[in-house]
């Protein structure tokens, strides 16, 4: 009976890419929602600019353009930080596909060698069947 001796880095490995892959899930959804964050913001800062828009043809008082005015530059200040939230969720993402290709990359190295000690395994036994 064939017994790889590596079978417990193997499996190692093997719980190594699944967490890999969970963690990759974890970044994804938090770009996910990072991004729709940003795109919340930005319809709000369009809706707001096309509100600036029409109060200026319907001759708006200095209050209402200050008021106005204030609200778009704290969107802008929001829509900056969702985009930085968004920009570090999306580098987040990329380091966990890297470190999920890393571990696949290394558990498939264990599989290639089991595989390898298999083949050669049962040739040698398939030799000793035949002497």
């Amino acid at each position: 009976m064939f017994k790889f001796r590596l079978q417990r880095v193997l499996e190692l490995r093997e719980k190594r890419e699944q967490a890999q892959a969970t963690q990759l899930v974890k970044a994804e959804e938090s770009a996910s929602v990072a991004r729709a964050q940003r795109d919340e913001l930005q319809a709000m800062h369009s809706a707001s600019r096309a509100q600036i828009t029409s109060a200026h043809i319907a001759d708006p008082t200095v209050g209402h353009l200050h008021h106005l005015g204030y609200v778009m530059g704290a969107l802008d200040q929001q829509l900056g930080h969702a985009s930085q939230n968004l920009t570090a969720a999306e580098d987040a993402v990329s380091k966990a596909r890297v470190f999920l290709e890393t571990a696949a990359r290394e558990r498939r190295v264990l599989d290639r060698l089991k595989d390898r000690h298999t083949d050669a395994f049962r040739a040698e036994e398939s030799h000793r069947d035949r002497i």
